[in-house]
């Protein structure tokens, strides 16, 4: 038997949890160390302007922030 894979779900997450990374290493020279503080502040920010990224563009596209999945595509 082979392993079973994740849910669509779980891999998603996972997948976003890297992004965030990338983006929190890219934001500072390696050199310089992050407090836990500025990591968990900075962590924050950024879901918030992704969020807010995607509710303008939804409604830019006329639809209701509330009515669309993050993972879905538009014709």
């Amino acid at each position: 038997m082979g392993r079973q894979r994740s849910s669509p779900s779980m891999r998603k997450k996972v997948q976003r949890k890297h992004v965030m990374e990338l983006l929190r290493i890219t934001a500072r020279p390696p050199q310089e160390r992050w407090s836990i503080r500025e990591s968990v502040n900075f962590k924050i920010a950024l879901g918030r302007s992704v969020s807010m990224l995607k509710n303008i563009i939804l409604s830019i596209r006329g639809h209701n922030p509330g009515e669309i999945e993050w993972g879905q595509t538009f014709p």
